[in-house]
C-alpha cells in the first residue's frame, strides 16, 4: 500500500441517489413496510429490549417501531451526554 500525505488527496463528491424521480406518496407504504419488517425480524423477545437513543432520527424511529410492536414500558431506553458547554450537547 502506498503512502500520501494527506494535503496530496483530491476530494470529489459522488451523488449515490438520484430523489429525483422518487414519488413519495408511493414510496411512502412500501419503506415504511419494509423498515418495520426489517425492525421486528432483528428484535429479539426472549431477552429483555433495550435501546441506545442518540437524538436523531434513526435510533427513534427503531424506539418507536419496537415501542409499538410489544409493551411499550417492557424496553429500555439509554442515552449518553458530555458534561461540555457549547454546542457538543444535544439535549432537549
Amino acid at each position: 500500500m502506498e503512502e500520501r500525505n494527506a494535503a496530496d488527496l483530491v476530494l470529489c463528491r459522488h451523488r449515490y441517489v438520484n430523489a429525483e424521480h422518487v414519488v413519495l406518496r408511493r414510496e411512502q407504504p412500501v419503506f415504511l413496510k419494509l423498515f418495520v419488517d426489517a425492525v421486528q425480524l432483528t428484535a429479539r423477545r426472549d431477552v429483555p429490549m433495550g435501546i441506545c437513543l442518540s437524538g436523531g432520527l434513526d435510533s427513534t424511529s427503531i424506539a418507536s417501531v419496537l415501542a409499538s410492536s410489544t409493551d411499550e414500558h417492557s424496553i429500555k431506553t439509554f442515552t449518553a451526554f458530555l458534561h461540555r458547554k457549547g454546542n457538543v450537547d444535544e439535549r432537549p
